[in-house]
């Protein structure tokens, strides 16, 4: 009984004493060996990185994939340009995500120094693809080989450049012992690797337009055929209360205020068109026979001719070209993307029913078969009709029609001609409506007249505008009705009498 019972203790006492030695070794680990280790990466600094170097003073970069070699090469003044398999303006962030990948990068596992003839089972024997750096006129390298089996790192060896030359035997000092070491394989993230794999395109400058949106003073659209030459021109930047403060207006084929956030639109898509292909040569061979321009559109800056792009749609292709000066490469582009450029005058002509805006209104004139009557405007939001406040529900209601005025927009042409007039009650029947401003005097497109309501659609002229156009009814639903502003002035306690409801007070 007492030797099992020793026998059992023996075997609980060895256990616990490696247990107190495990428990050891973890302390020591945790408490010496970690910040050892974690001092000593401080220490070290950038060594861990795959390759230490300032991207902005690359000069110059080198990618080998195969039998491609393609070379570019930084200007002092600042772009890029590729040089080798061809001369053209490179893509700046498709040259800083590969420098800020390649200088990123950290190293996830150093394998081993590899002789030579050991390479090739890590895809290193030859290398491909290959990066190397010109940094400050001195060269790096990045040899890149075979991913590991899970395809989420790549071998790879890095040739630094050598900051200092290394010591000889007449400089009186042993040589380094590691100095005709290769350099180990490493392990490394599998995108660096991906960042090296570029094409040419994928390098190059695919901008079709070399020109700023906020740059373009004047935009003009030749559609063969399929309408009048429509200008466009940027206003000049003035008070900002003022309705004419910057925007857009159209000046030809007619002269009027343009519909800002389309020109902008329009502009966006120009300025932002990117190739999906680019031909440096076969220009005329793409071009010839019966392909015609489709649309051509010029942009000035300063009254200078900034760009100019004329647009292919050749038949029975899918693709769609771009043609810019005759020494440019030609672009093939987006079939739709030639297609957005087929607008017309009403396209880009201002859609708002006026340019005041509600805060600026502050007389309101209304004439029509029911009635005439005028609104002024006393404080912020309280207005007067016929000397009289009106009470906090009237001043609502006339706020609420400004309001539905400053939204409504102009949703077709209804009728081109004086002609149509009549028919849309836009003659003699229309009730016309005049909107005033104190610091800017009603224009043109602050007189409004509106016809008949046919459901839900309003037909409505714009000042002296020979068009007639449709917009919403519920336009004239917001419209105060001169019955109703005798009800809603202040001190309004009796019925409102007939002259009032006839002459609107």
């Amino acid at each position: 009984m007492a030797g099992g019972l020793s026998r059992t203790t023996g075997r609980w006492g060895g256990f616990f004493l490696l247990l107190l030695a495990l428990s050891g070794l973890a302390a020591y680990l945790w408490l010496v060996d970690l910040p050892r280790e974690q001092a000593d990466r401080a220490a070290s600094g950038q060594s861990e990185k795959l390759l230490a170097v300032d991207p902005a003073r690359v000069t110059a970069v080198t990618l080998v994939n195969g039998p491609a070699t393609i070379r570019l090469e930084k200007d002092p003044a600042g772009p890029w340009r590729l040089i080798q398999p061809v001369t053209a303006p490179a893509d700046r962030v498709e040259i800083d995500t590969l420098l800020a990948r390649v200088t990123e990068a950290r190293r996830e596992r150093v394998l081993e120094e590899a002789a030579p003839h050991e390479l090739a089972s890590f895809g290193l024997e030859p290398a491909d693809p290959i990066v190397e750096l010109t940094v400050d006129g001195a060269e790096h390298r990045i040899e890149f080989g075979d991913n590991n089996p899970a395809g989420t790192s790549a071998y790879a060896r890095v040739f630094a450049a050598a900051q200092e030359p290394a010591p000889t035997a007449s400089d009186g000092a042993a040589p380094r012992a590691d100095a005709a070491l290769p350099p180990p394989v490493l392990l490394v993230p599998s995108w660096v690797k991906e960042a090296a794999e570029k094409t040419p395109f994928d390098l190059r400058k695919k901008e079709v337009l070399d020109v700023s949106a906020s740059e373009v003073s004047t935009i003009e659209l030749r559609q063969a055929g399929r309408g009048p030459t429509i200008t466009l021109a940027r206003r000049p930047r003035g008070p900002a209360d003022s309705p004419e403060a910057g925007g857009w207006a159209l000046t030809a084929p007619v002269r009027a205020d343009a519909d800002g956030e389309a020109v902008d639109a329009l502009l966006r898509q120009l300025v932002g068109l990117r190739a999906t292909a680019i031909f440096d040569e076969g220009r005329s061979a793409k071009l010839a026979g019966p392909v015609k321009p489709r649309t051509e559109v010029t942009l000035e800056r300063d009254g200078r001719a900034a760009a100019h792009v004329k647009f292919y749609l050749p038949f029975g292709e899918e693709a769609a070209y771009a043609a810019t000066t005759p020494d440019a490469p030609l672009y093939q582009i987006d079939r739709q993307a030639v297609l957005q450029f087929d607008k017309t005058v009403f396209d880009l002509r201002d859609k708002r029913l006026t340019s005041l805006r509600p805060e600026a209104v502050d007389r309101i004139d209304v004439a029509g078969p029911a009635g005439s009557y005028r609104l002024l405007r006393q404080h912020e939001h309280e207005w007067r009709w016929n000397e009289r406040p009106l009470t906090p529900a009237g001043n609502e209601q006339v706020e609420a029609f400004l309001k539905a005025l400053d939204a409504a927009k102009i949703e077709k042409i209804a009728g081109q001609t004086r002609t149509a007039w009549p028919g849309l009650g836009l003659n003699g029947a229309a009730t016309v409506i005049t909107l005033s401003s104190g610091e800017w005097p009603a224009s043109s497109s602050a007189v409004l007249r509106l016809g008949k309501a046919e459901g839900e659609l309003l037909y409505i002229r714009r000042g002296e505008e020979p068009e007639s156009y449709i917009t919403q009814a519920v336009l004239i639903d917001r419209l105060p009705a001169a019955v109703a502003l005798e009800r809603l002035a202040a001190g309004s306690d009796t019925p409102p009498s007939k002259g009032a409801v006839e002459n609107g007070g």
